[in-house]
């Protein structure tokens, strides 16, 4: 139906153009009507005098680009930096939702790319991650999506879970 979405959706809805009266309006009803089954989640309700466009993510452009991992059947930093990443255990390739062409797969179990870059982000004053992950919600506690540090106690990570059923966490600790 109309609510089977993969991603959060913003959705505008022009009360003025519905034709009600809106100073007759004394509250508003949020959820689903009719029948079926499943869940819905919402999430930060917003009234606007006049509603903001609503944002379509492109991908950045290339400047400021020092290092790029694409994972088209190898982990090569396609940046010619030199950064280039060697996955361990056994992750492996397939075709990438969308045309987003190939990428590297996990399982959950102690998978990873161990990317040179120590040097490189000590030498930063700031910086910004961008990629593209498809979670299943399946395998090991903890799974990280990136996690840049040096142990326990000096780290960087964003996980798509707490432990296995939590929610999405991004920490940062030195």
């Amino acid at each position: 139906g109309s609510t089977t979405m993969a991603l959060w959706t913003q959705w505008n809805i022009d009360l003025a153009s519905t034709g009600a009266n809106l100073q007759n309006v004394t509250s508003v009803t949020i959820g689903v009507e009719g029948s079926g089954s499943g869940v819905i989640y919402v999430d930060d309700i917003r009234l606007y005098g006049t509603a903001p466009a609503v944002v379509t993510p492109v991908d950045p452009d290339a400047d400021g680009l020092v290092a790029q991992y694409a994972f088209e059947n190898n982990a090569t930093d396609s940046t010619g930096n030199g950064y280039d990443g060697t996955p361990m255990n056994d992750p492996f390739y397939d075709d990438a939702a969308g045309d987003l062409g190939r990428a590297m797969m996990f399982d959950g179990i102690n998978d990873y790319v161990d990317l040179p870059i120590g040097s490189l982000i000590s030498s930063l004053s700031d910086m910004t991650v961008a990629t593209w992950v498809n979670f299943p919600n399946a395998g090991g506690a903890w799974q990280r999506i990136f996690d840049f540090g040096s142990g326990q106690s000096s780290y960087m990570m964003l996980t798509p879970r707490q432990d296995t059923t939590g929610p999405m966490t991004f920490a940062i600790t030195s």
